[in-house]
């Protein structure tokens, strides 16, 4: 099956603060990531290891991935893999409403053991296993996982989560336009891009750069990718927050000069698949994503896809920084006896080197590799329109990174949207200062909730 159309691209809904803190105290969304079919390999076990002795039950709750051959690959391997080591293995798979299962198995302590997400386990520590011993095989084997990847993973350096990868977001351009306006490449400084765009737009091209609330994943990686490049970001080392800052105020003034001078109007308000149709429909000729605009587009619109191309963030009076989105999976506190050996013995093969490489590569990069040990590995995309994969992980950061270990309240910011909040308010009313007011009073709310 091809790769679905931008209309089959639904947005994960995030829950509304009272409904979810009701339900189990904790906030979450989950990582937009969608399943068709593809060529699948067998599931294969580490060298040396015994299928499971002892019937086991699994339950995995996860997300839709945006590029479908990972999520058949996924599904197959599960399958095959639980009928080869003795466990009935099921999977529930969801484009919405995977926060409230996953909170109402928390509540509960039963329903999904293994879960997946993208964001950090901090948000509910007591609800997930302390996995160093999984997490250390791995790196004794592989070597250390990047630094924006321990970071999400850990909670005061314990692993509660293993990593897919990184999530690799990239300039994604209509070169041809660029080109139009004078530029054969794409600019290499904000103050440039802002200088392109007002030319792009005036020909009738503005940029789609998510600058929204309702979008939990495109609008997070825009805003944060702004304020990091203006010297920005959310919180000091240790613990303090850091957003009340003149570095703040810069990123948001440019936001709204961006905005106003260079952007659709509607990018205050896109939701997760807007930039992407925008961008297929010929609307915008720049957006922030990862590859799920190309890869479509390389199917059913060859014509944008010969037209574009990625390269990574520009560079700000801050430095040059993008936004890295990490995904892991979490296993369950509730999990125990069988089924826990069960679990840990999945993660330990599923993530194995000489497997994992397979799902990678079917991604064509739509999720880099957490360490060096697949830097030789064939795992990288052939095609030469994302090149860009392999240097953008090089300037990535992740929500919160200067803090030493992620807070519930770093992670709760995270979830609820209040960067892209920020930076949409100030955009829509012109106002920086009174944005970043509303934007402090709601954090300290979430820090008087959750302590």
């Amino acid at each position: 099956m091809a790769p679905p159309t931008e209309g089959d691209l639904r947005q994960t809904q995030a829950l509304n603060r009272r409904s979810f803190l009701k339900l189990s105290g904790v906030a979450l969304t989950t990582s937009v990531l969608a399943a068709c079919t593809a060529p699948v390999a067998p599931a294969t076990t580490q060298e040396g290891a015994a299928p499971a002795a002892q019937p086991a039950a699994l339950n995995f709750l996860g997300g839709t991935w945006f590029v479908p051959a990972l999520g058949d690959y996924f599904q197959e391997y599960a399958t095959t893999w639980g009928a080869e080591n003795n466990v009935e293995f099921t999977l529930d798979i969801v484009t919405e409403g995977a926060p409230e299962k996953l909170a109402a198995a928390i509540e509960a302590q039963q329903g999904a053991n293994l879960a997946q997400v993208d964001y950090s386990p901090s948000r509910f520590p007591d609800a997930v296993h302390d996995i160093t011993d999984i997490a250390q095989t791995l790196i004794d084997q592989q070597g250390d996982f990047y630094v924006p990847v321990q970071y999400q993973c850990t909670i005061d350096g314990a692993w509660h989560g293993i990593p897919y990868g990184q999530h690799p977001r990239m300039i994604n351009y209509r070169e041809d336009w660029f080109a139009e306006v004078g530029y054969d490449t794409f600019p290499d400084t904000w103050d440039e891009v802002l200088v392109a765009g007002r030319l792009l737009k005036e020909a009738g091209h503005p940029y789609g750069w998510t600058l929204s609330e309702q979008s939990p994943a495109d609008g997070v990686a825009c805003c944060l990718a702004l304020l990091w490049s203006f010297g920005g970001k959310e919180w000091n080392e240790d613990g303090t927050l850091a957003l009340d800052s003149q570095e703040t105020l810069d990123a948001l003034n440019f936001a709204i000069t961006l905005y106003n001078d260079t952007c659709d109007p509607a990018s205050t308000s896109y939701q997760e698949a807007s930039n992407n149709q925008a961008f297929l429909a010929g609307q915008i000729s720049m957006a922030y994503n990862v590859n799920t605009i190309y890869l479509p587009a390389r199917e059913n619109a060859p014509d944008v896809a010969a037209a574009m191309n990625h390269v990574g963030p520009p560079e700000g009076p801050g430095g040059r920084y993008g936004y890295t989105g990490v995904a892991e999976m979490l296993l369950m506190s509730h999990t125990q006896g069988a089924d826990l050996d069960a679990a840990k013995k999945f993660m330990l093969d599923f993530f194995d080197v000489n497997h994992y490489s397979e799902f990678l590569k079917l991604g064509e990069g739509y999720l880099i590799p957490a360490n060096k040990a697949f830097d030789d590995k064939d795992v990288w995309p052939e095609d030469p329109k994302l090149a860009a994969v392999r240097t953008v992980g090089a300037t990535g950061l992740t929500n919160g990174y200067a803090l030493s270990s992620p807070t519930p309240v770093a992670a709760a910011v995270q979830t609820q949207v209040i960067i892209p909040k920020l930076f949409s308010v100030a955009c829509t009313d012109g106002n920086a200062e009174a944005a970043l007011d509303a934007a402090l009073a709601e954090i300290a709310d979430l820090q008087t909730q959750l302590g």
